[in-house]
């Protein structure tokens, strides 16, 4: 059974826009998780900052929240932020959507 979230989704902006929405997500989480880790490497909390901003908003247009959540902790704080700590928790939230997510990757 699908998750009411993604039937409203679905319901309002379609299927195939669903699907590129999510595959846009995947784009920017897999080359803005590589940025932001060196971003915090070499502490450029500016740019974190900035970076997270973006990545908190498209996980949370997808529906990712826990996600988005985490990004939000990183934009205020990114300072103040376990770098490998953070970045191995949102792997695993990432790892957990893509499995909720997954009969919308494929295109019906």
């Amino acid at each position: 059974m699908k998750d009411d979230k993604y039937e409203i989704f679905i319901s309002t902006l379609g299927a195939d826009l669903l699907r590129e929405l999510l595959a846009i997500f995947e784009t920017q989480f897999c080359e803005g998780i590589v940025e932001l880790d060196k971003n915090m490497r070499e502490e450029n909390y500016k740019k974190a900052s900035t970076l997270a901003h973006m990545l908190k908003s498209s996980a949370k247009n997808v529906g990712a929240y826990e996600i988005g959540e985490i990004f939000h902790h990183i934009e205020k704080n990114p300072e103040k932020t376990l770098r490998s700590e953070c970045l191995s928790h949102l792997k695993v939230l990432y790892g957990l959507f893509r499995e909720e997510t997954k009969t919308f990757w494929t295109s019906s």
